[in-house]
């Protein structure tokens, strides 16, 4: 099997490509932006022509808010357009790839104060994005299920695979942030009234392997780590990360303010996915814990 993947060099990517190289035993395309450039439809229609995948997972975004929000056309470009791109010229070979596109829970939105759900959100759930970034993940949603439906004869098989609040190896994340903070004890403020879905990029991988290669009807999907209703908080990812350090030598001050006073761009107050068409992920403080034990596994607080 030939997998495709675009933004390989991104957190995603690179797991994807450890998992389908060892697990899988795939003959595996990384494609960083340098290798292809989605917002150029000639380069995407070259490179897959090449490589003629079985399947392409498209992994490349802008992720950054800050960036979308202060170039909107480069952020459509890439989140949206580039979508158009790799489907017009995945259409056009002989056989066409299963079509993977990674899409983000921050899609559901709802920055108002009264419009979330703490508990999180089905497949079937109506979007309602706020910042650029949402809006263009949303909208790149929309452009593959238009094209599919006006092509079934040329894109017979293709998901959205919804990704939440991602770690793992490959790059610093959340977790390296928290465990570098912590463990120099510096101040830590985090907002209180935001709930996400902490899941770990090694398990998003194996399901999603596991998914494209069963007979799942095209739609979309949520692909999480579990979260039980009314967690997870920010709070209550840092309180997993402070334990794996063991007793701190003094008191670290953690500030709960807001979401509106930690972000001023628009975030999800509440992007839980829930899953209810796929296997369940395990849950998200088993998850968290046995990465943290992997990775860091003799990490504790210095001496005072």
């Amino acid at each position: 099997m030939r997998i495709a993947i675009t933004g390989a060099d991104g957190l995603l990517g690179r797991e994807l490509i450890r998992h389908f190289r060892t697990a899988e035993s795939a003959e595996v395309h990384p494609l960083s932006h340098t290798d292809l450039d989605v917002t150029r439809p000639e380069r995407a229609r070259a490179v897959l022509e090449r490589i003629r995948p079985d399947v392409l997972i498209n992994c490349a975004v802008i992720v950054s808010v800050d960036r979308c929000e202060a170039n909107p056309e480069l952020a459509y470009a890439v989140n949206r357009d580039g979508v158009k791109n790799l489907l017009v010229a995945a259409a056009a070979l002989d056989r066409p790839p299963v079509f993977v596109q990674i899409s983000s829970s921050e899609v559901f939105g709802r920055w108002a104060q009264g419009t979330y759900r703490r508990d999180g959100y089905g497949e079937d759930d109506e979007p309602r994005p706020d910042s650029i970034y949402q809006k263009t993940k949303h909208e790149a949603e929309g452009v593959l299920a238009a094209f599919a439906g006006e092509r079934p004869d040329r894109l017979k098989r293709w998901y959205i695979c919804r990704a939440a609040w991602l770690y793992g190896e490959g790059r610093n994340t959340f977790v390296e942030q928290f465990l570098r903070m912590l463990k120099n004890r510096e101040a830590i403020t985090v907002a209180y009234d935001q709930w996400r879905s902490p899941t770990w990029t090694r398990d998003f991988s194996a399901a999603l392997a596991g998914f494209v290669s069963g007979n799942y009807p095209n739609g979309i999907y949520h692909l999480a780590n579990e979260v039980a209703p009314g967690e997870a908080t920010v709070m209550d990812v840092l309180e997993v990360i402070r334990e794996h350090l063991g007793p701190p030598p003094g008191e670290i001050e953690i500030r709960q303010v807001p979401l509106r006073e930690f972000f001023k761009i628009p975030r999800a107050p509440s992007n839980v996915l829930i899953n209810t068409k796929l296997p369940e992920l395990r849950p998200w403080r088993e998850a968290l814990q046995e990465y943290l034990n992997l990775r860091y596994p003799n990490l504790r607080y210095p001496p005072v």
